[in-house]
């Protein structure tokens, strides 16, 4: 766990915990023409990795606290 450079922040349950969450939120921006959370990553796998280390603000905002994942993150947009 130490070595583990890119933390989740995603719980016990993992990803196949939040899967479902994430189709829901999907399925919301999908009905009200809004753009997808972290819409710029186009491939599925990616998205995810990036939406298990993001941190949600109380103003609706996203951000990584990492700033390791934040590097990722630019290295998967570009």
């Amino acid at each position: 766990q130490a070595r583990n450079l890119h933390p989740h922040r995603l719980g016990t349950g993992g990803y196949a915990g939040k899967q479902a969450e994430w189709d829901k939120e999907d399925e919301a921006a999908a009905e009200s023409n809004t753009p997808q959370v972290l819409a710029d990553i186009p491939v599925q796998r990616a998205r995810n990795w990036a939406r298990a280390r993001v941190k949600k603000n109380s103003d609706g905002t996203l951000s990584f606290p990492n700033p390791e994942d934040q590097a990722v993150y630019q290295k998967i947009v570009s």
